[in-house]
Order: structure tokens, then C-alpha cells, then sequence
């Protein structure tokens, strides 16, 4: 049995980051219960909006709170949101979900390779816990596990 354990960083603040630090101890603790499933870490920092932006565009810009993100979900999904909350609405957030097509998502993981490469060429990779991360504001490794997912289901 694989879990995959998605953590969304929110910022890059004191209690966000010992928020990440419980999470990866909380991980730890987990896999020494003995019982016969591998854990992995799938985070993005900073905001899960990140990966959204990847489906339709190259974006590589460093924001501090995720309701930075807003005027690029806007340009990237033709939309018109005047705020983060009217945004994360249930029904706007399907609404852009809604945009997302197969290749979009292959584009996001091309994005999310291209990410990889460049900061693996940095010091910016950490390992805590045996768990390894991007420091980097913005990174993501949603697309490491989509990719998983999609090669299992023979779609890529």
C-alpha cells in the first residue's frame, strides 16, 4: 500500500514551516508502526495554485502568501476574480478545474520537470526525515505523482 500525503505550504512563516516540520516527523512516526506502506511527500511551496498555473503557463514567480496568486489564476484561466476567497468558492474553484484538460496536465508536468532540473542544479533540494523537498519558493512535486498515477493508468 503507497500513501501519498499532500502538504500545501502557505507561506513561508515561522508556523508554516514547523507546520511542514510536524508533518514530515508526523510521516516518520507513521512508517515505524511497522505496518507495510510507503509513505511520500507531496507538497508544493508556496500553494497548491502553483500547479494550477502550470497546466497553462510557464511560472516561476516567488510570492509570499498565496493571494498573491490571483491575478495570474485570472490571466491563466480567463477569469475575472476580484479576491482569493470569491476564488476559493467550491463552484469557482471547479469552474477553473473544469479549464484543465489532458494535455494541460502533461504540460504541468513538463513544467514541474523543468522546475526539477533547475533546482537540482542548486543547493536548494533538502532531505528531512528521508523525505526530499524543494526550499525554493515556487516549487511543487505534484507533478512527480501525477505522473505516477498517469503512467499507471497507460494514459502517458
Amino acid at each position: 500500500t503507497e500513501i501519498y500525503h499532500m502538504h500545501d505550504v502557505e507561506s513561508e512563516d515561522a508556523d508554516s514551516k514547523q507546520s511542514f516540520n510536524n508533518m514530515i516527523e508526523d510521516l516518520n512516526k507513521a512508517k515505524r508502526l511497522g505496518k507495510k506502506i510507503t509513505y511520500h511527500l507531496c507538497y508544493s511551496n508556496l500553494s497548491f495554485e502553483v500547479w494550477l498555473l502550470w497546466h497553462k503557463t510557464d511560472f516561476f514567480k516567488n510570492y509570499m502568501y498565496p493571494k498573491e496568486y490571483l491575478s495570474d489564476i485570472n490571466k491563466a484561466y480567463g477569469m475575472n476574480f476580484t479576491s482569493f476567497s470569491e476564488y476559493k468558492k467550491e463552484a469557482n474553484f471547479k469552474m477553473i478545474l473544469s479549464k484543465i484538460c489532458l494535455e494541460d496536465v502533461i504540460n504541468a508536468i513538463k513544467r514541474f520537470e523543468k522546475m526539477k532540473q533547475k533546482y537540482e542544479e542548486t543547493d536548494y533540494i533538502s532531505c528531512k526525515g528521508g523525505y526530499r523537498y524543494c526550499r525554493k519558493n515556487p516549487s511543487s512535486n505534484v507533478g512527480e505523482i501525477v505522473a505516477l498515477i498517469l503512467k499507471d493508468c497507460k494514459l502517458i
